[in-house]
């Protein structure tokens, strides 16, 4: 067992400060640890990712750096890291998103694109196919107040989607998207997706099916309820010219959150967080989020068969909002990497089977095999099981925080 001395956490409010304690904090047997200053934000996605054998993460540190690493498949190791950028404050949503580019002329070559709450969009493309040591000058592909960036590849165009600010008296954040045709190098107009009403922010999360469409899902953030209310579904098989909601005949050319679209409703008096969103092999959607309040969480599995919503509920949880996470294993989408509650405060990661056919799921294991710490925020790529995720010494707000990277190999 690893042992390092550190202050650790006990108690948590929501959104207030942690109670410190002086213990021996072990680093898990089965975790190498990646950064003490790493962060993640699992809204910016794809945060981790495979290509040729190799797999890339990026992050931010508490010194306000942005990080893309080399990860060792097989033992987890950190092969190579590059700080990409220098952030003027820390704040956690300035974690990048990496992507590795799948056709064309700059086939297997890194992306990474980052910014922080409400800033400008950075874009960066690294020189060489499989090689993060090397990155073409930075540049700056929206001038705009934006949060929460995402990228697809469609028949070698780029989608990049991002939650914009349109109004700075009522704070109104709607949802854009703007293509490339050249892997970066020019971006065209955006295009606002889903139109928030006065005062309203959208936090969504995008996927692409198999047979190249594009989806969406996506919660809004209330100003009378004061936090984020409900799940919305829509896709377009048109790239984006057009969205309908998934029992609807009628396109539109942009999106409201509105009955037509959506899927699942907040309980009473809890909010809603979408965690991880995919399709399945018969290009269906399905579904990860929680439930929350100040005293508990609920975490639910949902998917779209037969022309009908399944639900299961993963358990409850008495850790308040943050730490928390689920995630979808690998390519898995019946496996489900979830953070769960332990006695005295200390969280860890399971991996968890979900049944959709008997409407149930079981425990596989536990992922950390000695949890002594709040173990949350867990990322997976979308075709390797392997596992990065953050251990919190302390967090106050996503503009203070104290948190380790580490990962688990498989």
């Amino acid at each position: 067992m690893k042992y390092y001395l550190v202050a650790a956490i006990l108690t948590v409010g929501f959104g207030s400060t942690w109670i410190y304690e002086k213990i021996v904090y072990p680093l898990p047997d089965n975790g190498v640890l990646l950064s003490k200053k790493g962060n993640l934000m699992w809204y910016n996605r794809p945060g981790l990712v495979e290509n040729q054998n190799k797999l890339y993460a990026g992050w931010m540190t508490s010194d306000q750096k942005v990080v893309v690493g080399e990860i060792s498949k097989d033992t987890g190791h950190i092969l190579e890291t590059i700080d990409l950028h220098q952030w003027r404050y820390l704040d956690d949503h300035g974690a990048p998103i990496i992507h590795a580019i799948e056709d064309g002329v700059h086939k297997d070559k890194l992306i990474s694109i980052y910014n922080l709450h409400n800033s400008e969009i950075y874009f960066q493309r690294s020189t060489n196919p499989n090689d993060i040591t090397q990155w073409e000058k930075k540049m700056v592909i929206n001038q705009c107040e934006c949060t929460y960036p995402s990228i697809l590849e469609i028949d070698k165009i780029l989608y990049l989607f991002y939650r914009k600010q349109i109004d700075s008296d009522s704070k109104t954040r709607s949802y854009f998207m703007k293509t490339s045709l050249d892997y970066g190098d020019s971006w065209g107009k955006e295009k606002e997706i889903i139109k928030a009403k006065t005062g309203e922010w959208i936090y969504a999360m995008v996927a692409k099916g198999s047979d190249s469409t594009l989806n969406i899902a996506w919660g809004v953030h209330d100003p009378v309820y004061g936090d984020i209310q409900n799940i919305f579904y829509a896709k377009s098989v048109d790239l984006g010219a057009s969205w309908k909601g998934i029992k609807s005949t009628e396109k539109s050319s942009f999106l409201r959150s509105q009955q037509e679209y959506l899927v699942r409703k907040s309980q009473f008096e809890k909010a809603t967080r979408l965690w991880d969103f995919r399709m399945d092999k018969n290009n269906n959607p399905v579904l990860l989020s929680v439930d929350y309040n100040k005293n508990d969480v609920d975490a639910y599995w949902m998917q779209y068969k037969n022309k009908e919503w399944i639900e299961i509920e993963l358990g409850k949880n008495s850790r308040h909002y943050y730490p928390c996470g689920l995630v979808f294993k690998g390519d898995k989408y019946n496996h489900v990497y979830m953070t769960k509650d332990q006695s005295n405060n200390i969280s860890t990661i399971y991996d968890i089977e979900i049944d959709s056919e008997a409407g149930s799921y079981r425990t596989v294991g536990n992922i950390i095999n000695n949890s002594n710490f709040g173990y949350c925020r867990p990322m997976s790529s979308k075709t390797n099981d392997q596992l990065i995720y953050t251990a919190v010494r302390s967090y106050t707000n996503y503009m203070k925080f104290d948190t380790w990277l580490i990962s688990n190999p498989f």
